[in-house]
């Protein structure tokens, strides 16, 4: 199977905290684990699951003993992990700080052009941190990564050409791997700062039309679509501005996340909380223009358009609300047209936040004030940034 494209959306910093923070203990490894009822976990994450039921001789998942064997390429000054038998003791633990790798989504979808098949894989998850006594977030990194392949010939890829792809874009060693980000996250983690507030995904839409963008599996699951796009805001923003930011709640209709623990009995429920300042996404529509063709080759621009809004619940004070668009530009050989556009959509939907948390951090405010609808987006950014540097 040839890789065509691999893409990495960033790892993005989260946090939260519910009450005083007093730890000096280590973090404490608790493996790789899944975010839901036990029960549906075959079902939500088909391939992910199948990895995790390989065991080590010792009865633990194969993948959590990966992560624990490289916690040593952790080196936090503000954090220490726990040796690995500090996980062995805590069905006795009654509280301190855990951490497990998390994953919240999958995403697989597989689709005919012709003369190959095309595959797109969605992973999202957490670098979790939570307060073990109270159940509570301490910290959540987000992890996103997202995977374009494609295959020769008029059959599907087989499950087991699926699964060695969802395996190596856990576990390959260099820094586009999940287990490598989770690590790479843990190297940065802090504890939040007394009176720090928390930002968070509150709600997401998307267009009726705008749903064309996305293969025809994607949009039959628009829960998966909305997904996408509050992971990849997320995960631009607080990569590059290191701003804290709350796991979503949507489609928690409890605000509560379920976890199995890999060393303890049954399954714990951690609360999400709300967030103080929150973001609500809106996918508006989608353009593909033909710039240029030649003999050998078209150049089109792929186009999106975003709104977004944030603003603090309890005062309903707006620091920004304006419609985003931007274009990317893809030229593809004129033997190579497949009609294959979810890509290039994906380019331009992703660089709308990857430029717009551009905005937020650096002060360059060119892109934005082209991009965006509001004729007030350069102090709207400039109140967005403060609001941000004052909670770190």
């Amino acid at each position: 199977m040839k890789k065509l494209t691999y893409f990495l959306m960033g790892i993005i910093s989260a946090a939260i905290i519910y009450s005083p923070l007093s730890y000096g203990e280590n973090l404490i490894f608790a493996g790789l684990t899944f975010s839901g009822e036990a029960a549906g976990i075959s079902a939500r994450y088909p391939y992910l699951s199948e990895l995790y039921k390989q065991k080590t001789p010792k009865g633990m998942s194969n993948l959590s003993s990966q992560v624990m064997s490289r916690l040593g390429q952790v080196n936090n000054p503000s954090l220490s992990i726990a040796p690995p038998d500090a996980m062995m003791n805590l069905r006795n633990m009654d509280g301190g700080l855990v951490t497990v790798l998390l994953v919240t989504g999958e995403t697989v979808l597989n689709e005919n052009y012709g003369g190959y098949y095309k595959t797109f894989i969605n992973l999202s998850a957490d670098a979790l941190i939570f307060d073990y006594k109270n159940k509570t977030i301490v910290r959540s990194y987000p992890l996103n990564l997202v995977l374009f392949d494609a295959s020769r010939g008029g059959q599907a890829p087989s499950k087991q050409q699926i699964q060695d792809l969802v395996s190596d874009m856990v576990t390959r060693q260099d820094d586009k791997g999940l287990i490598s980000q989770y690590l790479n996250r843990l190297s940065k983690a802090t504890l939040p700062k007394d009176g720090a507030k928390s930002l968070q995904v509150a709600k997401v839409d998307v267009n009726l039309d705008a749903y064309g963008m996305f293969p025809a599996q994607l949009r039959a699951n628009q829960n998966a679509v909305k997904d996408i796009l509050s992971d990849g805001f997320s995960s631009a923003l607080s990569a590059k501005t290191g701003v804290a930011i709350l796991p979503s709640k949507i489609g928690q209709a409890l605000g509560m996340m379920t976890l199995k623990l890999e060393n303890s009995d049954g399954q714990i429920k951690i609360k999400i909380g709300d967030g103080d300042y929150l973001v609500n996404l809106k996918l508006n529509k989608y353009a593909k223009i033909k710039k240029d063709e030649t003999a050998v080759e078209v150049s089109n621009i792929y186009a999106t358009s975003v709104g977004i809004d944030i603003y603090e619940q309890l005062s309903d004070q707006h620091y920004l609300q304006s419609d985003f668009k931007n274009g990317e530009l893809s030229i593809t050989p004129i033997n190579k047209q497949s009609g294959d556009d979810f890509p290039g959509f994906m380019d331009s939907l992703n660089g709308i936040f990857r430029k717009f948390a551009d905005a937020i951090k650096t002060d360059n405010l060119d892109w934005a004030k082209a991009a965006a609808s509001s004729p007030n987006i350069s102090s709207e950014i400039s109140k967005t940034r403060k609001m941000i540097e004052s909670n770190m």
